[in-house]
């Protein structure tokens, strides 16, 4: 069992696992026993090898991890054994009582998107590590069934595993679960799949351009274009984005069309990183070059970056954006993106009528195509808009119109979707002094808050805390700000603003000098939200009032 670099204990050498391996623990229907598994490739395993089969839910767990990688690579794999990878077996190592049957279950996604990209990069994953999260189609890491027994298997056995990754939504609990085990582990939160993929393979970069060093280097700036306008990718972050368009660019093998898409690439990441500068309207050759598809996706990044950055070219940019959209009934996904987009971006600048149209028009036209789910995004800032203008009857009116459709029809495994548009329901409420129904909204009962990204239950812990000050609610305000301040604490660069904002929110309560928090705000990584709200004429208080109140989410 010590040929298992996961087994072995700190007093022996230590032993690094091969490429494709990880630990994987599954446990019994009952929970009492465990099993700790090795997954990887089966060329690895001696002859004599017992294996256990692998069940239905763990077999769509695995092909989930290979089409994950192999959709999120920037180029397309140039042989067939990067294509198809290794064949992967569950490799029997030791159980705690009654052996598992079979490796079956959901949860094992993680570790498994871990080894299909260590075995097809050559990288191994570091042996002191244990991923107990699994991954939703949008690469998001999420919560796993008896987490308890499982981290307390690799505490009692695994003695060669100093950490454990989980999803941020089980945060709390593994935190709480490590201080009654046998053996300390460390615990690491994981939101996104690509946020631990950069900690695990460092220049992950540079070893997958030279695994593409035979593609063609317009095929992977097409790709890397592809893959920054649809906004995500299972496994490069947008720093990786942009550190791999830097790689391309010092090859200096592209003509002035591709150069152009490599900086549109570049361009699309910064703005992911908090960097806002207007990406300038292309020439129409340039343009036109693209399919219309990826076009209409290019327009909507365009003028997201001129809302951004508070453009004084904004309403030319809409101008130009709205000629690529086609008439009502002939509009697709992209037609309808642009348009959410353009309200978005109006609103942003305080045309709200004019956005609360577009938005409106994009909204109507998710539904009519069925495909509601999409049509979060522009219902979310409708009632953002609505509650900005304050304007309860119009709220309500929207609510009968969209709402029940769209809980109706909403897809249940993508919880953050209906977030964001329950806390933009309960803000409009909010600014129309309803904080009852606001409360309704943010309770914990409401939607899997867990299950959505960490901004969000930021943003719903903070909203949450100051609706129930408006209802007297004095023990769940001091719950909802201690479960704030732990979501901080566990994720300071990410939230650092919603910290900002909820001392703003207390000092606003208390009557206090909100001064220096006013000065950190138009400092902070976030800070051309409050720069494009603020007004010199007015006082520290009033300016205080207009940041918490108008800051997006």
């Amino acid at each position: 069992m010590l040929t298992f670099p996961w087994m072995r204990p700190p007093t022996e050498e230590p032993l690094d696992a091969k490429p494709g391996h990880v630990l994987l623990v599954a446990v019994t229907k009952d929970r009492r026993d465990a099993t700790l598994v090795d997954w990887g490739p089966e060329r690895d395993c001696p002859n004599d090898t017992t294996f256990l089969p692998i069940g239905m839910e763990a077999q769509r767990a695995h092909s989930r991890a290979v089409q994950s990688v192999l959709g999120n690579l920037p180029f397309t794999p140039p042989h067939a054994g990067l294509r198809s990878g290794p064949r992967m077996v569950a490799r029997f190592i030791f159980s705690e009582g009654h052996q598992n049957e079979q490796l079956e279950g959901s949860s094992f996604g993680l570790a498994m998107l871990l080894s299909e990209l260590s075995a097809r990069l050559r990288v191994k994953v570091p042996a002191d590590i244990c991923a107990l999260a699994a991954l939703d189609r949008f690469g998001n890491a999420i919560e796993v069934d008896a987490l308890h027994r499982k981290m307390q298997a690799v505490a009692d056995s695994a003695l060669g595993v100093s950490a454990v990754l989980v999803s941020s939504s089980q945060q709390n609990k593994a935190e709480r679960i490590a201080e009654t085990l046998s053996r300390k582990l460390k615990v690491h939160a994981v939101s996104r799949s690509s946020d631990v993929i950069e900690k695990i393979f460092v220049d992950l970069e540079e070893i997958i351009s030279e695994l593409a060093k035979d593609v063609p280097i317009e095929a992977q700036v097409r790709r890397l274009l592809s893959l920054s306008l649809r906004g995500s990718s299972f496994l490069l972050s947008w720093k990786g984005v942009s550190q791999y368009a830097d790689l391309l660019k010092k090859r200096n093998e592209l003509d002035a069309l591709w150069q152009q898409r490599l900086f549109w690439v570049r361009s699309i990441a910064d703005r992911h990183q908090g960097i806002k500068a207007p990406i300038e309207w292309p020439g129409s050759r340039a343009i036109r070059a693209l399919p219309r598809p990826l076009r209409l996706q290019l327009i909507s990044h365009i003028v997201q970056s001129h809302a951004d950055a508070c453009s004084q070219d904004l309403q030319k940019i809409v101008s130009r954006a709205r000629e690529h959209i086609a008439p009502g009934g002939e509009r697709h996904e992209q037609d309808l993106s642009l348009l959410g987009a353009i309200g978005r971006g109006l609103s942003s600048r305080g045309h709200f009528e004019q956005s609360r149209h577009d938005l409106e028009e994009a909204i109507d036209g998710w539904y009519a195509i069925d495909q509601v789910e999409n049509a979060s995004y522009p219902l979310a800032e409708l009632f953002r808009v609505l509650g900005i203008q304050k304007k309860p009857s119009e709220i309500d009116k929207a609510i009968d119109r969209y709402v029940p459709r769209y809980e109706a029809e909403s897809n249940p495994d993508n919880p953050s979707s209906l977030g964001y548009v329950l806390l933009a329901m309960a803000y409009a409420f909010i600014q129309t002094k309803q904080p009852t129904r606001a409360a309704q909204l943010l309770c914990d009962e409401a939607a899997e808050w867990d299950a959505c990204p960490v901004s969000l239950r930021a943003s719903r812990l903070r909203w949450y805390a100051n609706v129930l000050l408006a209802t007297e609610r004095e023990g769940d305000i001091k719950r909802s700000s201690d479960e704030l301040t732990r979501l901080v604490d566990a994720h300071r660069e990410e939230l650092s603003v919603y910290a900002l904002l909820a001392e703003l929110d207390s000092l606003l309560a208390r009557g206090g000098d909100p001064s220096d928090v006013i000065e950190r705000l138009l400092s902070c990584r976030e800070k051309h939200e409050f720069e494009r709200i603020d007004d010199e004429n007015l006082t520290a208080k009033e300016k205080a009032k207009k940041f918490a109140e108008l800051y997006p989410y």
